[in-house]
């Protein structure tokens, strides 16, 4: 039997001592430390170019500062391995979305899941 251990963080409140938990994924996203949203992305069968092939897309909830990764099921995965694509993803240029797949162009027009997370520029700290 696998015993579990606890480490409790305490912080005093000034009468007493609260427990302190580490934040969660969801208390994160409330209070606004980390921004997912998931989304979906149409791929239809027009793409440009000999390899890797392109399309412009419309993601709601994305701009110009966002990250966009796709999220394929196993149905969709399923279906990219069977056209001969190797790899799939989005690229952001100043908030123009395009898709990108290498190896071949997928044949059938696809919904895919995929989260925007918000990319903030790093700013180092003064020396």
């Amino acid at each position: 039997m696998a015993t579990e251990y606890r480490i409790n963080m305490n912080r005093y409140n000034g009468t007493d001592y609260d427990i302190m938990y580490p934040k969660t994924l969801t208390e994160q996203v409330i209070n606004g430390q980390r921004q997912i949203v998931i989304s979906t992305v149409s791929l239809s069968t027009t793409w440009s170019g000999d390899g890797p092939y392109t399309q412009v897309v419309t993601v709601d909830g994305a701009d110009a500062k966002s990250k966009v990764d796709l999220q394929p099921d196993s149905t969709i995965i399923e279906s990219l391995s069977e056209d001969g694509v190797t790899a799939i993803y989005i690229v952001n240029d100043s908030g123009t979305l395009t898709a990108v797949a290498t190896g071949a162009a997928p044949t059938t027009a696809l919904n895919i899941q995929c989260s925007i997370e918000e990319v903030v520029e790093y700013t180092p700290p003064r020396q």
